[in-house]
């Protein structure tokens, strides 16, 4: 694989924000190579935009968010171990953007291998959860206050409850409901 630049996540959402616009205000590391600024600018507006088509579809056909707290830690600068770590807040849409398109990289790799390996592949997928264990969920939910709020009917159902909780800002709520249903798989 060849890149024309590195760039990190903080970068690209710099540039989907609108806060860097012209490649002078990118630090030396970060300018394209053989490729022009304005034409890598405008790939990440278009990527953005078909990742979040394809987001809200998988979302539309059920597909279950699980969401993870994420970190960021301070390292010591010589040994570079961590010092200190604060919880993100917010998920950048960049993240988005590339997660939606390491998906569809496994789409189509799973799709090639069935295609043309069908009797020599394995291929892993995520059963609903069995009856005893909606039950034993659902009555965990109930205790914990989530009652009538998550609703395990199907993927979808429970994809849209859990973005609802979400939504509501009670970030305690939706973690021990996102965490709960996590070990249940």
């Amino acid at each position: 694989m060849r890149s024309c630049a590195k760039w990190n996540y903080q970068l690209v959402q710099d540039i989907l924000d609108k806060k860097i616009t012209r490649e002078d205000q990118l630090p030396e590391q970060y300018k394209p190579k053989e490729q022009k600024f304005e034409d890598m600018v405008a790939d990440c507006f278009l990527m953005h935009e078909i990742a979040q088509k394809r987001r809200a579809k998988r979302l539309e056909n059920g597909s279950i968010m699980l969401s993870n707290r994420e970190f960021m830690f301070n390292l010591d600068p010589e040994t570079k171990l961590p010092q200190s770590f604060v919880e993100s807040k917010t998920r950048m849409p960049s993240k988005h953007l590339v997660e939606e398109y390491m998906l569809l990289a496994n789409i189509l790799v799973a799709e090639h291998l069935y295609t043309y390996c069908n009797d020599k592949t394995l291929l892993r997928v995520h059963p609903d959860l069995d009856k005893e264990k909606k039950e034993l969920l659902q009555e965990y939910y109930e205790k914990v206050g989530l009652k009538g709020i998550i609703d395990l009917t199907n993927s979808k159902t429970l994809s849209t409850s859990l973005e609802i909780l979400k939504s509501q800002g009670d970030s305690g709520r939706f973690n021990v409901a996102m965490r709960k249903f996590l070990t249940c798989l």
